[in-house]
């Protein structure tokens, strides 16, 4: 099955996303418009993008940082598109994070998710993002990472979590 990568915001991602799709068989890295163009990032204009990338489906994604909330969009929006799904790096536990993610983790069995987050990642702490999703969905998987940065080099965690297919 076809992996959709959805780096984080800035360029400086692509590295870390061509390096994790080496590593995984049929991954694709999605190129943010931005990158290209300059400005900022259209979100909407982006959601399309990625769902014509996943194209009728199904595929998982594996998203890092701002990719996780556009990656919480598409699940909430073509749940029967989506295999699985990889958080890493959840950016923000504000209220809009928190809505975008109860959204997500209603349309799909919660073993079909799973999330990574740094200990200490600089711009939500594991403690924050696990007691965020916690009261979304108390039985999701939100496994800590010791590291104190926004770095995310798992593709170990992220083959064996997407080569298993029970429960998708």
């Amino acid at each position: 099955m076809k992996t959709v990568i959805l780096p984080g915001y800035s360029p400086h991602n692509l590295e870390w996303a061509d390096a994790i799709a080496a590593r995984l068989p049929g991954a694709e890295v999605h190129h943010w418009a931005h990158w290209e163009s300059g400005g900022n990032m259209d979100p909407r204009a982006e959601l399309t993008a990625i769902q014509k990338r996943i194209g009728a489906g199904p595929a998982h994604l594996l998203a890092k940082s701002v990719g996780c909330r556009l990656a919480a969009h598409v699940v909430a929006k073509v749940p029967e598109r989506i295999g699985r799904v990889v958080f890493c790096g959840i950016p923000s536990t504000g209220k809009e994070t928190q809505q975008d993610f109860t959204a997500a983790l209603g349309t799909l069995p919660v073993d079909r998710f799973l999330v990574l987050q740094n200990t200490n990642d600089p711009y939500a702490r594991h403690a924050e993002v696990a007691a965020m999703l916690a009261a979304i969905a108390p039985d999701l998987k939100v496994l800590p990472r010791p590291r104190d940065d926004h770095h995310y080099p798992y593709p170990e965690d992220f083959n064996q979590f997407l080569k298993d297919e029970q429960g998708a």
